[in-house]
């Protein structure tokens, strides 16, 4: 067994994003597992992660699971045995359809919603978190993306508040209220466009409606 004493910090340039390999995804689910499975046995919460891989959102590429590693490395110094590489930090991407609205004209596009970031509590401290971000944030810009285009936006999901990730690289991260007002609006707005005859709202939603709509809250638009 090697040492994380030897391991490099966050802001290494031999750090890289990969995706992972069947043993190396598995290697993580056994361990986020330990703290993210609640009352499930962990068989049950691996079963659970493994049929959830195989839903209409998520096969077919839905899913998309990214480690960060050390390229300097010769295997896994933690687990010389395994085969694996050692990764530092992990998440996993959700490929979304997406309606965009600009400078006059609605397009689709494609974004990505970002979910289950983790990183060992052994190998916490050193950065690796903030740096699979920064990262990621680079590689979603033309991931799954047509030859010269680029994503729009991606989204973080994240239960910690605000976060200083957002210092270092293109996540924005919203409280769950920002989230609902841009969403409200946004989808009026859309449906104002889409359906200029619908009635949108019933006057209830006052403090997300906002008067940016045609017609205001209550009104057919």
């Amino acid at each position: 067994m090697g040492s994380i004493a030897d391991l490099p910090r966050g802001d290494s340039p031999t750090l890289r994003l990969v995706h992972p390999t069947d043993e190396e995804k598995l290697m993580q689910f056994n361990l986020n597992g330990a703290e993210w499975r609640g009352a499930l046995s962990l068989p049950a919460y691996l079963r659970r992660e493994e049929t959830l891989s195989q839903q209409a959102l998520t096969r077919d590429g839905g899913i998309s699971y990214w480690i960060l590693i050390d390229t300097a490395l010769d295997g896994n110094p933690l687990d010389p045995s395994s085969g694996t590489r050692l990764p530092l930090a992990s998440c996993e991407t959700y490929r979304k359809k997406t309606l965009i609205w600009q400078n006059g004209e609605l397009h689709e596009s494609i974004c990505h919603g970002i979910g289950s970031v983790f990183c060992a509590s052994h190998l916490r401290k050193r950065g690796y978190a903030q740096r699979l971000m920064t990262e990621l944030s680079q590689a979603l810009r033309t991931y799954q993306m047509e030859e010269g285009k680029e994503c729009e936006f991606s989204i973080l999901f994240s239960d910690i508040g605000k976060v200083s990730m957002t210092d270092s690289c293109d996540v924005q991260v919203l409280k769950r209220a920002e989230i609902l007002q841009h969403f409200w609006v946004g989808a009026v707005q859309f449906i104002a466009h889409c359906h200029p005859r619908t009635k949108v709202c019933d006057g209830g939603c006052s403090s997300y409606c906002s008067s940016t709509v045609r017609g205001g809250p209550g009104r057919a638009v």
